[in-house]
């Protein structure tokens, strides 16, 4: 029995089993979260390349919009406005979008004399 143990004690590092190969298995695993991490970390720094082109292009094509609408998106996800204003601030710009909608689809009537 005692040439039993240490046969298995002997093969345990080399099968992943044991306090060795516990923890070559576990900085393995390490590694590869780190490497995952780093990735991410580099996908994550892509998008906000392009996010912070996207928003510079549209400041300089059309400030005044794009500061009201950061302006208007952190109050409502911040929580400064009830829902009830949110709700009656988009039925009234809804409105006035299909209202141009309308407008620019049809044609004008007669000219007047």
């Amino acid at each position: 029995m005692a040439t039993r143990t240490r046969d298995s004690a002997e093969r345990a590092p080399e099968e992943g089993n044991g306090p060795d190969g516990h923890a070559r298995g576990l900085r393995e695993h390490g590694r590869e979260m780190r490497a995952e991490g780093e990735a991410l970390l580099q996908a994550t720094q892509g998008v906000l390349r392009e996010m912070n082109q996207v928003v510079g292009q549209q400041l300089e094509t059309r400030p005044y919009a794009t500061l009201g609408t950061a302006f208007g998106l952190g109050l409502v996800l911040g929580g400064g406005l009830p829902f009830a204003v949110v709700r009656f601030t988009a039925r009234a710009a809804a409105g006035v979008f299909l209202r141009q909608v309308v407008e620019a689809a049809l044609p004008l009537g007669p000219p007047r004399a």
